[in-house]
C-alpha cells in the first residue's frame, strides 16, 4: 500500500517553497536589475569611444555648437550630438516609432523618449532629420521623438568643446544618464531614477545609483547621494553628482576649471 502525503507535509512544503521564493524573488530581481546595469555601462563606453574617434577627426574637439552660426537652433552639439556621433558607432538613435533599443538606450528608463521641438525640429527638418531616421509625431505637436536616455554634459558643447580646455577628464563628466539631450547641475531633476512627483522622468535607478561617462572615455557608476528638501529635484540638496547654478556658476565635474 503506498503511503500518501499528510496534509501538515503538505502544508510545511508549500510554507518551505513560499519561503524560497521570498527569499529568491529579490535576488533574482536585483541580478536582472546588474544585468542592465552592466548593458548601459556597455553602452556609455562604446558612446565614449565615439566621441573620441570624433574628437580625434576634428581637431581635438567634442561635438559643440557651431558658432559663429547663433540662436537657440544653432546649437548642433548639445541637441544633435546623437546623431554627429553615429557615424563611429553601430547604430543610431531610433525614432519615436521604431523599436526602443540601441546603444543610445539604458534597458532600465522607462521615459517616453526625448525630442527636438520648435526651433530645433525646423533646424533640422526635413533634412538631415529623415536621413537620421527621424519622423515628426502628429500626436506630440509634430516634433520629432527618439529614444534615447543619455545626456551631454552641456559644458562640453556650449562653452568648452575643446579638449585641451579641460584640466581633469578623468574627474569631469561627458555624459549621464537623464531625460534631455543636455543637462546642468543645475538641472538634476532629468536624472533617471528622480521621482515623477519631483519633476523627473520616474522609474528606478541602478541600485540607488547611476552609470557616469567621463572625458577619458571610462564609465563607472556611482552612488545618488542627496538630503531631499521641499520643491522639485532641482532643490534637492545634492552632493552626487554636485548640483549648482549651471553654466558660469558650474563647478566640479561639471566645469573645465575642475574644482577650482
Amino acid at each position: 500500500m503506498k503511503r500518501a502525503f499528510t496534509l501538515i507535509e503538505l502544508l510545511v512544503v508549500i510554507a518551505i517553497i513560499a519561503i524560497l521564493a521570498a527569499i529568491l524573488f529579490p535576488v533574482f530581481a536585483q541580478a536582472r536589475e546588474k544585468a542592465r546595469q552592466t548593458s548601459c555601462l556597455s553602452n556609455q563606453k562604446q558612446i565614449g569611444t565615439a566621441f573620441m574617434m570624433y574628437a580625434q577627426d576634428y581637431d581635438e574637439t567634442w561635438p559643440g555648437d557651431a558658432l559663429p552660426d547663433v540662436g537657440e537652433a544653432s546649437r548642433w552639439g548639445t541637441y544633435y550630438w546623437p546623431f554627429l556621433v553615429n557615424a563611429y558607432v553601430k547604430g543610431a538613435p531610433q525614432s519615436y516609432n521604431r523599436t526602443k533599443g540601441g546603444i543610445f538606450v539604458c534597458p532600465t528608463d522607462p521615459s517616453t523618449g526625448q525630442e527636438l521641438a520648435g526651433a530645433r525640429t525646423t533646424k533640422v527638418w526635413p533634412e538631415p532629420a529623415t536621413s537620421w531616421g527621424l519622423q515628426r509625431d502628429p500626436a506630440r505637436g509634430n516634433n520629432l521623438w527618439y529614444w534615447c536616455s543619455y545626456s551631454i554634459n552641456e559644458l562640453v558643447s556650449d562653452t568648452a568643446p575643446s579638449l585641451a580646455a579641460w584640466e581633469t577628464p578623468a574627474e569631469s563628466f561627458l555624459m549621464l544618464e537623464a531625460n534631455d539631450s543636455e543637462i546642468e547641475g543645475d538641472e538634476l531633476n532629468e536624472l533617471q531614477g528622480v521621482p515623477v512627483a519631483n519633476s523627473g522622468p520616474g522609474g528606478s535607478a541602478h541600485s540607488g545609483g547611476l552609470n557616469f561617462l567621463y572625458q577619458d572615455g571610462h564609465a563607472k557608476w556611482s552612488r545618488l547621494s542627496f538630503t531631499a528638501a521641499a520643491g522639485t529635484a532641482r532643490n534637492w540638496a545634492w552632493r552626487f553628482p554636485p548640483s549648482d547654478g549651471g553654466g558660469a556658476n558650474a563647478r566640479g565635474p561639471w566645469s573645465p576649471a575642475g574644482n577650482d
